[in-house]
Protein backbone atom coordinates (compact mmCIF):
# COMPACT_ATOMS: atom_id res chain seq x y z
CA UNK A 1 0.00 0.00 0.00
CA UNK A 2 1.44 3.57 -0.29
CA UNK A 3 2.69 6.03 2.38
CA UNK A 4 0.52 7.94 4.51
CA UNK A 5 -1.70 4.76 4.61
CA UNK A 6 -0.77 3.82 8.32
CA UNK A 7 -2.89 6.83 9.51
CA UNK A 8 -5.56 4.38 8.92
CA UNK A 9 -4.95 2.02 12.62
CA UNK A 10 -5.09 5.32 14.36
CA UNK A 11 -9.12 5.99 12.47
CA UNK A 12 -10.05 2.28 13.01
CA UNK A 13 -8.91 2.45 16.57
CA UNK A 14 -11.80 3.87 18.73
CA UNK A 15 -13.84 1.40 17.23
CA UNK A 16 -12.21 -1.70 16.93
CA UNK A 17 -10.51 -1.31 20.32
CA UNK A 18 -13.11 0.83 22.32
CA UNK A 19 -12.40 -1.07 25.84
CA UNK A 20 -8.93 -1.34 24.57
CA UNK A 21 -7.64 2.01 23.39
CA UNK A 22 -8.07 3.56 26.81
CA UNK A 23 -7.17 1.00 28.89
CA UNK A 24 -3.57 3.18 29.91
CA UNK A 25 -1.56 3.34 32.74
CA UNK A 26 -1.78 7.31 33.59
CA UNK A 27 1.42 7.80 34.83
CA UNK A 28 3.23 6.00 31.05
CA UNK A 29 2.85 9.64 28.85
CA UNK A 30 4.54 10.66 26.18
CA UNK A 31 7.54 12.80 27.43
CA UNK A 32 6.58 15.31 24.65
CA UNK A 33 3.33 16.01 26.03
CA UNK A 34 3.65 14.76 29.28
CA UNK A 35 3.97 18.31 30.56
CA UNK A 36 1.16 19.27 28.64
CA UNK A 37 -2.21 20.07 31.01
CA UNK A 38 -5.58 20.69 30.46
CA UNK A 39 -6.12 24.43 29.33
CA UNK A 40 -2.79 24.99 27.94
CA UNK A 41 -1.33 25.28 24.64
CA UNK A 42 0.74 22.84 22.45
CA UNK A 43 2.15 23.46 19.52
CA UNK A 44 3.91 21.35 16.85
CA UNK A 45 6.80 23.74 14.61
CA UNK A 46 7.07 20.92 12.07
CA UNK A 47 3.42 21.58 10.72
CA UNK A 48 3.33 24.66 12.43
CA UNK A 49 0.23 23.85 14.51
CA UNK A 50 -0.80 25.44 17.79
CA UNK A 51 -4.16 24.52 19.88
CA UNK A 52 -5.02 24.26 23.21
CA UNK A 53 -6.10 21.09 25.28
CA UNK A 54 -10.17 21.68 26.80
CA UNK A 55 -10.78 21.09 30.36
CA UNK A 56 -11.19 17.82 31.93
CA UNK A 57 -10.06 16.01 28.88
CA UNK A 58 -7.16 13.33 29.79
CA UNK A 59 -3.87 13.18 27.15
CA UNK A 60 -3.79 9.88 26.25
CA UNK A 61 -0.07 8.13 25.93
CA UNK A 62 2.28 7.85 22.91
CA UNK A 63 3.40 4.27 24.35
CA UNK A 64 -0.44 3.18 24.95
CA UNK A 65 -1.60 4.41 20.97
CA UNK A 66 1.45 2.35 19.65
CA UNK A 67 0.21 -0.55 21.31
CA UNK A 68 -3.64 -0.21 20.13
CA UNK A 69 -2.03 0.38 16.62
CA UNK A 70 0.27 -2.51 16.72
CA UNK A 71 -2.70 -5.24 18.04
CA UNK A 72 -4.82 -3.49 14.66
CA UNK A 73 -2.18 -4.89 12.50
CA UNK A 74 -3.69 -8.38 13.37
CA UNK A 75 -7.34 -7.41 13.09
CA UNK A 76 -6.42 -5.44 9.37
CA UNK A 77 -4.82 -8.98 8.19
CA UNK A 78 -8.40 -10.69 8.71
CA UNK A 79 -9.33 -8.36 5.77
CA UNK A 80 -6.25 -7.35 3.92
CA UNK A 81 -3.13 -8.72 2.56
CA UNK A 82 -1.53 -5.03 3.47
CA UNK A 83 0.92 -4.49 5.82
CA UNK A 84 0.54 -1.59 7.70
CA UNK A 85 4.01 0.14 8.56
CA UNK A 86 3.17 3.09 10.80
CA UNK A 87 7.19 3.40 12.06
CA UNK A 88 6.91 7.00 9.94
CA UNK A 89 3.43 8.18 11.99
CA UNK A 90 4.33 10.38 14.55
CA UNK A 91 1.44 10.78 17.04
CA UNK A 92 1.02 14.39 18.56
CA UNK A 93 -1.43 15.49 21.08
CA UNK A 94 -4.02 13.16 21.69
CA UNK A 95 -6.60 13.25 24.10
CA UNK A 96 -10.13 11.83 25.48
CA UNK A 97 -13.32 12.50 27.36
CA UNK A 98 -14.31 8.78 27.77
CA UNK A 99 -13.58 5.20 25.17
CA UNK A 100 -16.08 7.51 22.25
CA UNK A 101 -15.24 11.00 22.44
CA UNK A 102 -11.22 11.72 21.41
CA UNK A 103 -8.88 13.78 19.90
CA UNK A 104 -6.12 12.59 18.01
CA UNK A 105 -3.58 13.80 15.44
CA UNK A 106 -0.69 12.53 13.94
CA UNK A 107 1.95 13.74 10.88
CA UNK A 108 4.10 11.48 8.43
CA UNK A 109 6.65 12.59 6.20
CA UNK A 110 5.03 12.25 2.48
CA UNK A 111 7.08 13.11 -0.54
CA UNK A 112 4.89 14.79 -3.40
CA UNK A 113 6.10 13.36 -6.70
CA UNK A 114 3.90 14.92 -8.80
CA UNK A 115 0.62 17.40 -8.23
CA UNK A 116 -2.40 15.75 -6.97
CA UNK A 117 -0.46 12.64 -5.15
CA UNK A 118 -1.56 13.46 -1.41
CA UNK A 119 -5.39 13.97 -2.63
CA UNK A 120 -4.52 10.71 -4.33
CA UNK A 121 -3.34 8.59 -1.61
CA UNK A 122 -6.38 10.45 1.01
CA UNK A 123 -9.05 9.02 -0.95
CA UNK A 124 -7.06 5.56 -0.96
CA UNK A 125 -7.04 5.36 2.61
CA UNK A 126 -10.90 6.00 2.42
CA UNK A 127 -11.48 3.39 0.81
CA UNK A 128 -9.66 1.03 2.72
CA UNK A 129 -10.92 2.40 5.68
CA UNK A 130 -14.64 1.59 4.06
CA UNK A 131 -13.38 -1.73 2.48
CA UNK A 132 -12.48 -3.39 6.24
CA UNK A 133 -14.99 -2.29 8.18
CA UNK A 134 -17.36 -3.33 5.38
CA UNK A 135 -15.36 -7.18 6.01
CA UNK A 136 -15.68 -6.77 9.31
CA UNK A 137 -19.69 -6.80 8.99
CA UNK A 138 -19.46 -3.40 10.51
CA UNK A 139 -22.60 -0.80 8.89
CA UNK A 140 -20.74 3.02 8.53
CA UNK A 141 -22.12 5.30 6.35
CA UNK A 142 -19.08 7.88 5.17
CA UNK A 143 -19.11 11.38 3.38
CA UNK A 144 -16.76 13.83 2.63
CA UNK A 145 -16.28 17.58 2.81
CA UNK A 146 -13.68 20.68 3.01
CA UNK A 147 -13.34 23.27 5.45
CA UNK A 148 -10.81 25.96 6.28
CA UNK A 149 -9.26 26.44 9.14
CA UNK A 150 -7.30 29.53 10.11
CA UNK A 151 -7.92 30.53 6.32
CA UNK A 152 -6.40 26.72 5.35
CA UNK A 153 -8.14 23.85 3.15
CA UNK A 154 -8.51 21.01 4.89
CA UNK A 155 -10.43 18.18 3.64
CA UNK A 156 -13.05 16.17 5.98
CA UNK A 157 -13.40 12.42 5.60
CA UNK A 158 -16.66 11.75 8.54
CA UNK A 159 -18.21 8.23 9.06
CA UNK A 160 -20.69 7.12 10.76
CA UNK A 161 -20.98 3.75 12.95
CA UNK A 162 -23.62 1.53 13.52
CA UNK A 163 -24.58 -1.11 16.50
CA UNK A 164 -25.76 -4.15 14.84
CA UNK A 165 -29.59 -3.16 15.82
CA UNK A 166 -28.76 -0.13 12.93
CA UNK A 167 -28.35 2.28 16.24
CA UNK A 168 -25.72 5.16 15.80
CA UNK A 169 -22.68 3.80 17.61
CA UNK A 170 -20.27 6.52 16.96
CA UNK A 171 -19.05 9.13 14.54
CA UNK A 172 -15.36 9.76 13.14
CA UNK A 173 -14.08 13.30 11.28
CA UNK A 174 -10.41 12.81 10.09
CA UNK A 175 -9.46 16.29 8.93
CA UNK A 176 -6.17 16.53 7.09
CA UNK A 177 -3.73 18.31 4.94
CA UNK A 178 -0.30 18.80 3.60
CA UNK A 179 2.02 20.87 4.99
CA UNK A 180 5.71 21.21 4.97
CA UNK A 181 6.43 18.15 3.64
CA UNK A 182 3.83 15.99 6.06
CA UNK A 183 0.56 14.85 6.16
CA UNK A 184 -1.49 16.35 8.62
CA UNK A 185 -3.92 14.88 10.56
CA UNK A 186 -6.69 15.44 13.72
CA UNK A 187 -9.30 12.88 13.74
CA UNK A 188 -11.86 13.57 16.08
CA UNK A 189 -14.59 10.50 17.49
CA UNK A 190 -18.10 11.54 19.64
CA UNK A 191 -21.34 10.44 20.59
CA UNK A 192 -23.33 13.44 21.27
CA UNK A 193 -23.86 16.67 20.35
CA UNK A 194 -22.00 18.58 23.56
CA UNK A 195 -18.66 16.64 22.49
CA UNK A 196 -18.74 17.06 18.82
CA UNK A 197 -19.65 20.70 19.51
CA UNK A 198 -16.15 20.97 21.92
CA UNK A 199 -14.02 18.77 20.34
CA UNK A 200 -14.88 21.17 16.45
CA UNK A 201 -14.61 24.32 18.62
CA UNK A 202 -11.42 23.00 19.71
CA UNK A 203 -10.04 22.38 15.68
CA UNK A 204 -11.37 25.52 14.62
CA UNK A 205 -9.67 27.63 17.46
CA UNK A 206 -6.40 26.28 15.75
CA UNK A 207 -3.34 28.10 14.45
CA UNK A 208 -0.87 27.57 11.76
CA UNK A 209 2.21 29.64 11.66
CA UNK A 210 3.14 27.61 8.03
CA UNK A 211 0.92 27.81 4.87
CA UNK A 212 1.91 25.50 2.59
Amino acid sequence: MKKSIAKFLLIACPFFFITNCTNEDKNDQNEEIETKTEGTPYSNYEVGWTMTVPEGWEIISKDQLDKNMKNGQDIIAESSTVNLNYDGLTHLINFKKDDYNQFMSTMEPFELEYAGEWEENNQMVYDFLYETYTFQGIEIDTSSRTTKLDGLLFHIFSITLYTPDGLVLMYEDMYGRYINGYDFSIIITYNNTDDKVLLERVIRQSKFTLRD
